[in-house]
């Protein structure tokens, strides 16, 4: 997709996750000496960085799954939406997990299938992967229900995906308020990391996305109050950093029932708002899209998912000579020269695999675009 073929608001939205991500992991090179001040940063960044590319990830795929796998319900169209998005997310994963062998971190089959996150011990020697999990079987698994829905009713309306969209989101609440009162797990990686249990984050993202495709009208209408939409998200997305912060500095982040049940649902509906205010703001993808330094932000997105995969490794021999020289002037050096090499390998890794990759993917299968400008008439 050109640079004019896609929608800025959501490169803004795709480059902020990274970049959350990116600046919480920066923080290890100067746990050694700041840890105390630097946890509920840590915190906070990790955190909202993967929730929003949760909610962006549902938001997209939902749309995908209405063009693919509904428009009509198919078989077909379920093993094309799987194949695309196969192509999509598993060569540059393997290809990671490959080169992190070399470097002495072994490949458990559990990640081969997406299974690490129940054994905290294989998803921490891949910390990052634990987010991927989710969404692969977030991949497998709601497109197929929907699809097993569709075929139980012989006429499949739209009304039907919200139905069954937020009942998949409502059992995954229900579950995870359910495994916390029994259970008891720890926020993180009890709660934050179960393969099944964080799907409401995802289906929030996705009934947006069935919105804007199956009632385009009506997700046009909700969004010419884009103004008030982004005050909202961005009072919910504070509101939610005041009360992370909180529950970190005050040591009651693993076992607050309402930080491990309600907290999640609360970000992602904040993020949604964002995105919507952003996806179709005039101003962001018809006046900053032009400008010079929209590019980079371009860049930061489009080479987002390598930069997820890769960072960690690019960062793991920089943190080795931060533990050798101890001083915090030099962990900013370490630092910046971590992120430097993890944007180089990053965009390597995106235009010399990933995209040759997605290349031969579009030929087998013929491209699918969902992202688009916003339209000049548009208000």
């Amino acid at each position: 997709m050109t640079a004019s073929a896609r929608n800025f608001g959501l490169d803004v939205v795709r480059s902020a996750a990274i970049l959350f991500v990116l600046a919480a992991h920066s923080l290890f090179f100067f746990f050694p000496f700041y840890f105390e001040s630097l946890r509920e940063l840590f915190g906070l960044c990790g955190s909202f960085g993967v929730e929003i590319f949760f909610v962006l990830s549902g938001f997209l795929i939902g749309q995908l799954i209405v063009k693919e796998v509904l428009s009509p319900p198919s078989a077909r169209g379920l093993t094309h939406f799987w194949v695309r998005r196969w192509f999509r997310t598993l060569p540059p994963y393997f290809l990671v997990l490959v080169l992190r062998s070399f470097v002495g971190f072994p490949i458990d089959w559990r990640m081969l299938v997406f299974l690490q996150n129940f054994d905290p011990a294989v998803a921490a020697s891949f910390p990052i992967s634990w987010s991927l999990a989710i969404e692969e079987w977030f991949y497998l698994l709601t497109p197929l229900i929907l699809l097993i829905a569709a075929s139980a009713f012989r006429k499949w309306s739209p009304r039907m995906f919200f139905v069954v969209c937020g009942a998949i989101g409502v059992a995954a609440f229900a579950g995870r308020v359910a495994y916390v009162v029994i259970a008891n797990p720890s926020w993180d990686p009890g709660v934050r990391q179960h393969l099944f249990l964080r799907m409401d984050s995802l289906m929030i993202g996705v009934l947006l996305g069935g919105l804007r495709a199956y009632r385009r009208d009506a997700y046009d209408r909700l969004a010419k109050h884009r103004r008030v939409l982004g005050l909202a998200g961005a009072a919910g997305f504070a509101a939610a950093s005041v009360w992370l912060f909180l529950a970190i500095e005050r040591f009651r982040l693993q076992e607050s029932f309402l930080m491990r049940t309600v907290f999640f649902d609360w970000l992602s509906l904040s993020v949604a708002l964002l995105i919507v205010a952003l996806e179709s703001s005039r101003t962001v993808n018809v006046r900053w899209a032009p400008q010079k330094w929209a590019g980079a932000v371009r860049f930061v997105s489009l080479s987002s998912y390598s930069l997820y995969l890769i960072h960690l490794t690019a960062f793991a021999p920089f943190q080795i000579l931060n533990a050798q020289t101890g001083s915090p002037s030099y962990a900013a050096l370490w630092m910046l020269c971590a992120l430097g090499a993890a944007f180089a390998l990053g965009a390597a890794m995106h235009r010399w695999f990933e995209k040759p990759v997605l290349r031969l993917r579009d030929r087998w299968t013929g491209p699918v675009a969902i992202e688009g400008p916003v339209a000049i008439e548009r208000a």
